[in-house]
């Protein structure tokens, strides 16, 4: 919590929330994280942010939840990796309805992302998937909408259990490519890119 006309520099580092509490995330002043890792335990503790949050790194959901508060539906924008772990969930509650943005997405065996009415946003390409829903793994659609639109071709896989509802690709030169069939239950939007 920075409160008022004081400020929090995450310096490169890693910010760990555990125990068995349902803390809450303000920062007033818009700061940023650099690497945040989620790994509760005890019961279905739930991290929550009440403002919007920047994470210039990496989101690890090891176990536990992270997903906004109340009813503030708030923005999560995460340029490194975004890895739902087993045990983890993100997203969920009443105001799971604003945008999200990742750099890629990994929803492990036994963990869910339930995804933003909104717009999920995945900005660039990971070393192997820039979206893997690993078998036991858990999508929930929520009506929402996938965005692509990295300048460089981005791999997609869903092995687990869930599907789109909507797709939009929008890529200047480069395509979206199929790990594994894809199931899209409302619509498909291609700008410039191709979908193999």
């Amino acid at each position: 919590d920075t409160e008022d006309g004081t400020t929090f520099t995450h310096s490169s580092g890693t910010v760990t929330f555990t125990g068995n509490t349902n803390p809450q995330i303000r920062n007033r002043s818009g700061e940023s994280f650099n690497n945040i890792v989620i790994n509760t335990t005890g019961g279905t503790p739930i991290v929550e942010t009440q403002r919007d949050i920047a994470i210039a790194g990496n989101l690890t959901i090891v176990e536990g939840t992270f997903r906004s508060y109340g009813t503030n539906a708030r923005t999560i924008t995460v340029t490194g990796n975004v890895s739902v772990e087993d045990g983890g969930t993100l997203g969920g509650g009443s105001a799971n309805t604003a945008n999200h943005s990742f750099g890629s997405l990994t929803i492990a065996d036994g963990g869910t992302y339930t995804a933003t009415s909104g717009t999920t946003t995945i900005t660039s390409i990971a070393a192997s998937w820039s979206v893997d829903l690993v078998s036991g793994g858990t999508l929930t659609d929520n009506n929402g909408t996938f965005l692509f639109n990295s300048a460089s071709d981005q791999k997609v896989r869903l092995l687990g259990t869930g599907n789109f509802y909507n797709v939009t690709v929008s890529k200047s030169d480069n395509d979206m490519v199929q790990g594994s069939n894809l199931t899209i239950l409302n619509n498909l939007d291609i700008t410039l890119a191709a979908v193999h």
